[in-house]
């Protein structure tokens, strides 16, 4: 079941393979002496793509009854079976608008991994990603910043994909653009767009368009509006043209717009664009 379902995930068939999750975690849970990794990989696996599908609440459930599960077979608190679970669950409590959960979730993550596995070990770029994000929700911004470049500085030292290092960067300097450290915030949203240089896959160039209208954003309130205000216009119409005008990256551009409008106290142009964005998001 466990096999299956993650065959039909992979070809973007999640309905079938949430149904042999489902199934999957029926049997183990119907065993005396189940399987434990498989009985967790299921736990992890199924509670990841249902937030990853916009259901944090169902997520949530999956992760808790997972550790429950743990515990009720006598896994040790500080079993490195448990990380992945947490990070679940971290990731559902944030996904709830509950990020002081998360925050707790991921850090008794990092506790126990760096506990059996050391400091340094790879996992742990993920959960200090992690960590970071929860932490600029609350807006402790210098400590996001810190989490963050730990685990940059974790993942820059093993083997890394490039869309992946792009997305970590991009939350980094996410967090000095919000703590006002702009020039070290543009500098980071340079680096993750470079580091995607050569990639041609509609993935990578959703990415790219991404990036660019976060630092578009950043150079507006780092002092050159109107600058910033010319750049992020043609990337809403690349935006148009290769996503449509009902994506939520148009959106979020639109949005953008208005705001640098009114930084430079320009109603006439920014007006039109608020009416606009907040025409759109609610249809996202």
């Amino acid at each position: 079941a466990a096999e299956l379902a993650y065959a039909h995930f992979r070809k973007g068939d999640h309905a079938s393979a949430e149904k042999y999750w489902l199934r999957g975690i029926a049997l183990v849970k119907s065993m005396p002496d189940p399987p434990m990794d498989d009985a967790f990989r299921m736990y992890n696996q199924l509670s990841i793509m249902l937030g990853q599908n916009g259901n944090a609440e169902r997520a949530l459930a999956l992760a808790n009854e997972g550790l429950a599960f743990a515990e009720q077979h006598g896994l040790h608190p500080d079993s490195p079976k448990l990380p992945p679970l947490l990070r679940a669950k971290s990731d559902a409590e944030a996904g709830l608008g509950d990020p002081v959960a998360a925050e707790k979730s991921i850090r008794r993550a990092i506790a126990i991994s760096v506990k059996v596995f050391g400091p340094d070990n790879s996992d742990l770029g993920t959960a200090y990603n992690s960590l970071g994000l929860v932490l600029g929700e609350q807006g402790r911004h210098r400590e996001s910043i810190e989490a963050l470049s730990r685990s940059n500085a974790i993942q820059g030292s093993s083997s890394d994909a490039p869309m992946e290092s792009a997305i970590r960067k991009n939350n980094l300097a996410s967090a000095y653009e919000s703590a006002g450290d702009y020039p070290q915030a543009l500098a980071l949203y340079k680096q993750a767009v470079d580091g995607l240089a050569g990639l041609d896959d509609g993935s990578a160039q959703t990415l790219r368009l991404k990036l660019q209208m976060r630092q578009a954003r950043a150079e507006g309130v780092a002092g050159e509006p109107e600058k910033a205000f010319e750049r992020l216009s043609m990337l809403r119409v690349e935006s148009g043209k290769t996503q449509g005008e009902a994506s939520i990256d148009y959106a979020f551009a639109t949005l953008q717009l208005a705001a640098l409008a009114r930084l430079m106290d320009d109603p006439e142009r920014g007006l039109p664009l608020l009416d606009q964005a907040q025409a759109q998001w609610p249809k996202l």
